[in-house]
């Protein structure tokens, strides 16, 4: 989810970051990598934190930081995504920038230039006109103010009708790419909803869920045009509708569609019955949801949190004892990532390895306010 890396929306801007690292403004937007995380602020500067061996926190080293670093000076940042150690940057000019591995030209930037890592932000493009990415694994896809879908890396020939892997940003290719107000990518597919509130899949689970049209194509998952907001795992998608309502599509093996089977699901199935969803994100082959309550809850692959079991076909209480506002996930497979904010003012990371019972506990930074 998602996959995002992925984007992640706050209920309000109430929350600060800590100490004498982060003084006084409030977060705007949280993401998670594989093994780092990045806040922005609504002053428009970046902050990063965690692993650093690709130079995916973007302060110029690799070493890694137990506290949040800011990135560069600018404070003209406006979006910002995390995925497979890389991470991206939109600037209020429209402006796209990059920065980690760039090994197999994730990265967008030209083949000429291709390097196995930048420590610091890089331009991606000439254009100006960027509104928000989303990475899957080893691709990203962007989103332009014109309502153009791009995309560049490897397995991009996924979502193409060449098997290319493009070292910078390429308009994907179909009559239907046009019209689109945001984005969310999968391991190897993506969704996309147009402003018309229809929403799109594209990629790999095409083929899975045999759509008309194959993996090339964009397939409308149905005519609804009420959906609020959506994320892609590794082969499920997850989406809310505006009454709150939950629904899922997609592979399902291990009940990471949270609907109580292991049976795939070509089109959406409505997850419990209760309409008090607020925000989810999905990674792999789980699922993390945000109630209207404050509570987190989470699904299928299940093996790396609390629970002892190898899955859950339901959504489980995260940690009823505490109340968030925002949830975030890293779309890897071996080591996740997923960052919390609390009601009160505390931003948390917890890094998920398999094997762990529960979560461990990374940082907490805050002023309180």
């Amino acid at each position: 989810m998602k996959y995002l890396s992925f984007f992640i929306l706050l209920l309000n801007n109430t929350i600060a970051l800590s100490q004498n690292l982060i003084t006084s403004p409030e977060v705007k937007q949280l993401a998670a990598g594989t093994n780092h995380n990045m806040a922005l602020l609504i002053d428009g500067t970046i902050w990063a934190w965690g692993k650093n061996s690709s130079g995916q926190l973007g302060d110029s080293t690799t070493a890694d930081k137990n506290n949040p670093v800011q990135i560069g000076k600018d404070s003209t940042w406006s979006f910002i995504a995390a995925a497979n150690y890389i991470s991206y940057g939109i600037k209020s000019d429209g402006s796209l920038w990059g920065w980690g591995t760039n090994k197999v030209g994730q990265l967008g930037i030209s083949r000429a230039n291709l390097k196995y890592d930048y420590r610091v932000p890089v331009q991606i493009d000439t254009a100006t006109n960027w509104l928000m990415v989303s990475s899957g694994i080893n691709f990203t896809i962007g989103l332009k103010k014109d309502g153009t879908l791009w995309g560049w890396g490897n397995m991009l020939y996924n979502l193409q009708d060449v098997e290319s892997s493009p070292y910078k940003p390429v308009k994907l290719t179909g009559d239907d790419n046009s019209n689109w107000a945001t984005i969310a990518a999968g391991d190897d597919f993506i969704i996309a909803q147009k402003k018309d509130g229809t929403i799109w899949t594209r990629g790999i689970i095409n083929d899975l869920l045999r759509n008309y049209g194959g993996k090339n194509m964009f397939y409308k998952v149905n005519n609804d045009t009420d959906w609020a907001s959506f994320d892609a795992g590794k082969q499920h998608a997850i989406a809310i509708k505006k009454d709150g309502s939950l629904w899922g599509w997609g592979k399902n093996e291990v009940g990471q569609l949270g609907n109580g089977s292991n049976s795939n699901a070509k089109n959406p199935v409505k997850i419990i019955r209760v309409n008090d969803w607020q925000i989810v994100t999905a990674a792999g082959n789980y699922t993390i949801a945000l109630k209207k309550d404050g509570t987190v809850w989470y699904w299928g692959e299940t093996f790396f949190m609390k629970d002892k079991a190898r899955y859950n076909t339901s959504p489980k209480p995260f940690d009823v004892t505490v109340k968030y506002k925002c949830i975030a996930a890293a779309k890897e497979r071996l080591l996740l990532t997923l960052a919390l904010e609390k009601m009160q003012g505390v931003v948390e990371s917890y890094e998920l390895g398999y094997g762990d019972e529960k979560a461990i506990k990374l940082f907490i930074k805050s002023t309180g306010k």
